[in-house]
């Protein structure tokens, strides 16, 4: 096997791409195969005294069949594969022509018209269905040449029978070879799939460190600051002019805007986090958890669902979900009485389909897909820090779910997003 392994690695380099390395696998291993056969009748002509022409022959198909390999070693590799393709449909015609049916080459049309559709994607467009099909009239030409013509060399039906099983030996090796080729693929592909996920995995575990210790030393500075300006408008609150005092409130503002940021982006790193326990729970106890909690101006309605429907998935993440866009929509609302309608219905067997609807401004055409992405807002909402949506997103993803704008400007909008059922409790 590893004398194998150094013939179909001949002439790869390290930087070629997964699947070209398997397709110059493919070729070098049939191309040895053909090379194997070509030695093998030079060697039976030599010995058996068969006819010179028998002899040029075998001698054309060891020099043609060293081509691809010269290519491949020169890094032609495109080149290599329509050339290997073209060589052995002349070598099937040749052998054809040359010693009739009982040499089974025919045979190999079968599994070259397969081959194409490994060694190209859209490098040679309609020339790979034109390789493909040929193989149709070369193997009926074949079929004609045995019917209506003598072979051109005449030798011993012994001799013949030895070449036909010659010929399926090598019609196995080459599907074999296919097979090892593949195989060995395939598994470079998925250990370069596993090491690029436990890269990723790494990354993204450094990125989530990487944001709690920015965030954390960041927002130490931030306190300081908030806290010397409190002391500076105490201690100097006699001395300092009004537009002086005016500074110090807007640094202030700025820093809590700035420690507000930080806090989302330290919940969107951990918003995803895959260790939270699944759960089933009722729909009244996310709601009454919510209105407990929630802030509702005197001008506000909150309409819940009043059917008990059993939810599945993490509860906390579904909490956070309603809680972000329930003071959304209090906090951008326009409307002299604000109003928001939650309702719950059912999506499909697997899932329930729940919208949050709001009478507030509505959101304008251009931003309902930009909303979700980090750090984007509307020109409604310039004071957000951009991530509270892209959390909401992110944690219906995280349970299997979707998500949805509809929006009517200046009548409002409604977030439709789907959670799991738990279908035992829903029956």
């Amino acid at each position: 096997m590893y004398f194998l392994k150094k013939i179909a690695d001949f002439g790869i380099k390290d930087n070629f791409l997964p699947l070209e390395k398997r397709n110059l696998q493919i070729i070098n291993l049939i191309s040895v195969t053909n090379l194997f056969l070509s030695i093998m009748m030079i060697v039976l002509s030599l010995f058996l005294h068969l006819p010179l022409l028998s002899l040029a022959i075998s001698a054309i198909i060891l020099l043609i069949a060293i081509i691809p390999f010269a290519l491949n070693y020169f890094g032609k590799v495109l080149l290599s594969r329509i050339s290997f393709l073209i060589i052995n449909y002349i070598l099937v015609l040749l052998l054809a022509t040359s010693y009739g049916r009982e040499v089974n080459v025919h045979n190999y049309t079968i599994v070259f018209a397969s081959i194409p559709l490994l060694f190209f994607e859209n490098e040679v467009g309609k020339l790979k269905w034109f390789f493909i099909l040929i193989s149709i009239p070369i193997w009926l030409f074949t079929e004609y040449i045995f019917t209506n013509f003598k072979p051109i060399v005449a030798l011993d039906s012994d001799i013949l029978s030895i070449m036909g099983l010659a010929n399926i030996l090598a019609v196995f090796i080459l599907v074999f070879s296919i097979g090892t080729a593949f195989t060995n693929q395939n598994k470079i592909l998925l250990n370069s799939l596993n090491e690029k996920k436990d890269k990723l995995k790494a990354k993204n575990e450094q990125l989530k460190q990487f944001a709690y210790i920015v965030s954390h030393d960041l927002k130490g500075p931030l306190r300081n600051i908030s806290i010397q300006v409190d002391l500076l408008n105490e201690s100097m609150s006699d001395m300092i002019s009004s537009d002086t005092k005016e500074s110090f409130e807007n640094i202030k503002i700025n820093t809590k805007k700035s420690n507000d940021l930080i806090n989302s982006i330290l919940e969107y790193s951990v918003a995803d986090k895959p260790d939270l326990e699944i759960s089933s729970f009722p729909s009244n106890k996310i709601f009454n958890d919510i209105n407990s909690i929630i802030y509702l101006p005197e001008n506000f309605k909150i309409s819940y669902p009043t059917e008990v429907v059993f939810f599945k998935g993490v509860y906390i993440q579904l909490y956070q979900i309603l809680i972000n866009l329930i003071e959304n929509a209090i906090k951008y609302n326009d409307k002299k009485q604000g109003f928001i309608e939650i309702s719950i219905s059912s999506h499909n067997k697997d899932f329930f389909l729940i919208d949050v609807k709001d009478n507030g401004p509505g959101i304008e055409k251009e931003y309902r897909k930009k909303i979700f992405q980090v750090f984007e807002t509307t020109n409604i909402n310039k004071s957000s820090s951009g991530i509270g949506l892209a959390i909401v997103e992110k944690l219906v993803k995280k349970n299997g779910g979707e998500i949805k704008l509809n929006s009517v400007l200046n009548e409002g909008a409604s977030f439709c997003f789907t959670w799991p059922k738990d279908l035992d409790q829903n029956k």
